[in-house]
């Protein structure tokens, strides 16, 4: 089944997150600014999401994704042996890993596709105060645990206990290298991280083969 077309990533949503932040010098948030930025900007990028469950003080993974975005409107998302690739307002679907692939029938809106991927950054670049720490690599915020919630779709109650949701980033040269939110939900505690790399550098996303009949 094509989740990116369905729009059931698990991907961070920017959304209108009302931040309730700690304090630090405001230099720290004009970095994790323009590192946020300079991030989402890039031509090429790939992502590694993990959804995890902390069980015996280890963080252990319920479901990853595999991403590629290639700007404006190339992206590729695996999970399992399933894989979706979005070439404009197109998608196409493999469920053997990329060697064979088939059209998806539904039209594709590509700029919320976008948007949903690059919305862990957009997310960094709406904090307005921030902890930082390791040398001005490391960056720490809170949320509240509806907006964040909210701005995931994650499809949760709308009466959430009034937790927080504890965020941190860290950058690496000019660019955001991890984003990882720890929050408590319904008796158990769960990290959410998404890994950066190959900025600029990804190979080119092109238009795959479909098999015949």
């Amino acid at each position: 089944m094509p989740f990116l077309a369905l729009g059931t990533l698990t991907a961070l949503s920017a959304g209108a997150l009302g931040l309730s932040l700690a304090t630090a010098a405001p230099v720290a948030p004009r970095q994790l600014h323009l590192a946020a930025a300079s991030t989402a900007a890039a031509s090429r990028l790939a992502m590694h999401e993990t959804i995890a469950v902390v069980r015996g003080g280890r963080a252990v993974p319920l479901q990853t994704v595999d991403e590629q975005y290639q700007a404006p409107d190339r992206i590729q998302a695996e999970r399992g042996g399933t894989v979706e690739r979005i070439i404009g307002t197109h998608s196409y679907v493999s469920t053997d890993g990329g060697r064979t692939w088939s059209v998806v029938p539904q039209p594709v809106k590509v700029q919320l596709a976008v948007s949903v991927l690059l919305a862990p950054l957009r997310f960094l670049q709406q904090a307005t105060t921030v902890t930082a720490s390791a040398g001005q690599q490391r960056f720490s915020f809170t949320s509240s645990l509806a907006a964040f919630a909210s701005a995931l779709h994650l499809g949760l109650a709308t009466n959430l206990p009034a937790t927080r949701v504890d965020v941190v980033a860290t950058v690496s040269g000019e660019f955001v290298s991890t984003v990882t939110a720890r929050f408590p939900l319904t008796g158990k505690n769960y990290v959410l991280t998404v890994q950066y790399g190959q900025v600029d550098t990804l190979p080119a996303l092109t238009q795959p083969p479909i098999s015949a009949g």
